[in-house]
């Protein structure tokens, strides 16, 4: 047995820090045992938020963390109104079932000091704020439902840097991070004061099954939906463009390319002393340019493409 740490545990023999080494009453299942480190992490969490009988909590996300701290929070304050929030119908409905008092759905959800969260609270807003998911939207979502005086506890990895409304501070809210305890967490599963965590075991799987099967492997992503070439944005284009005014080098009169208009109302309009060419109109188009311009009434969307077309108008003035 080698005494350098190395990650992972699927060997004959591993080494692990004295610290982390703890116990298993009788009383506990292994089941339950092997659920410890993720009820420490939801167990700390909400301890941190000092969250008791009566407070409102919000967590946002509803994968197994959020409901390992679904359960915690059940366990602390059986009578207090909590709620979860997840984009995914069947987490939400699984939220209900162990415990959540409502769900959200956060794509249709207002956050802001007249949505749902404040309603539900009087207009006060929750104690307590559980961010499982980690984007900008969880925590502008978490800074606005919060209370006064609240706390936003972090159990999320960030892939990305976010930005804080610092004004937020004014309510003096609290913002922390989450640590694991096993001792007293391996206490209260064993005197029964936390519940409901053998209901969030979905499956088990054999060691024979998983030497068998390998490695797990995720699905393949989903495949990318085919882009437009060329042709299709400039057919597009012509679908989309209306009018296009052009010009004639060889009589400077206005003419509609076939290609890209479908409907225009261009008139030619000699009037030396009000008309104005760009320098992009008379780079393009030359000196006889200033003495013509167009008056062009556009309908719908400009065009994608503007390669074929040689006389680009930045502006037509009257």
């Amino acid at each position: 047995m080698s005494a350098e740490k190395k990650c992972g545990g699927l060997a004959e023999y591993v080494t692990i820090d004295v610290q982390h080494v703890h116990k298993i009453p009788e009383t506990l299942s292994h089941d339950v045992a092997a659920c410890m480190e993720s009820v420490a992490t939801a167990w700390h969490a909400v301890k941190r938020a000092n969250f008791t009988e009566g407070d409102t909590a919000l967590i946002l996300g509803g994968g197994p963390t959020a409901l390992f701290i679904l359960r915690v929070l059940r366990s602390i304050a059986p009578t207090s109104f909590i709620l979860v929030s997840d984009t995914s119908p069947a987490r939400r409905s699984l939220a209900l079932k162990h415990g959540a008092s409502e769900v959200l759905n956060p794509s249709n959800t207002h956050f802001g000091a007249t949505g749902v969260i404040h309603k539900a609270t009087a207009g006060f807003g929750v104690h307590a704020v559980f961010d499982t998911v980690g984007t900008q939207s969880t925590v502008d979502s978490a800074l606005v439902c919060l209370r006064t005086g609240g706390t936003l506890v972090n159990m999320a990895v960030w892939k990305k840097n976010v930005m804080v409304n610092m004004n937020f501070l004014f309510k003096e809210i609290t913002v922390t991070g989450h640590d694991n305890v096993y001792p007293e967490v391996i206490e209260a599963l064993a005197n029964g004061q936390i519940q409901g965590i053998q209901e969030l075991i979905t499956e088990r799987i054999q060691i024979e099954d998983v030497v068998k099967k390998g490695p797990y492997e995720p699905p393949p992503p989903p495949p990318e939906e085919p882009t437009q070439d060329s042709s299709e944005e400039d057919k597009e284009s012509k679908d989309e463009a209306l009018v296009i005014p052009t010009a004639n080098p060889d009589g400077m009169t206005p003419v509609e390319d076939p290609q890209l208009v479908k409907k225009a109302e261009c008139e030619p309009e000699i009037n030396t002393e009000q008309s104005a060419a760009t320098a992009d109109s008379a780079a393009t188009v030359g000196a006889q340019a200033s003495s013509v311009s167009f008056t062009a009434r556009l309908i719908g969307k400009a065009p994608k493409r503007l390669s074929s077309i040689r006389t680009k108008f930045v502006e037509v003035m009257e």
